[in-house]
């Protein structure tokens, strides 16, 4: 299953994420960059409302994003990550 959403703010070691319909996530996901062939795993840390807070499972280098992405909103897809990890 998959759920839409937009990046809000994003640092190497993590992300906050609003999504379109949050309810329902577990707590390992992977996200997909829409704009970007990257795909990456995260713990969600926080959830509020329809926003979340994730720490992806291994840091990502910003440099090789374009700059769009690190100034505007982009569209990421969150998606349940069929593992039986644990937070």
């Amino acid at each position: 299953m998959s759920i839409a959403g937009v990046l809000k703010d994003i640092s190497p070691e993590g992300a906050r994420i609003t999504l379109f319909q949050p309810a329902g996530l577990p707590d390992f996901i992977e996200i997909d960059f829409q704009l970007l062939t990257l795909s990456v795993e995260a713990y969600i840390r926080w959830r509020r409302d329809n926003d979340i807070g994730v720490r992806f499972e291994e840091p990502i280098d910003l440099d090789k994003m374009p700059l769009r992405l690190h100034r505007s909103r982009a569209d990421v897809v969150a998606s349940y990550f069929k593992s039986n990890r644990a937070s």
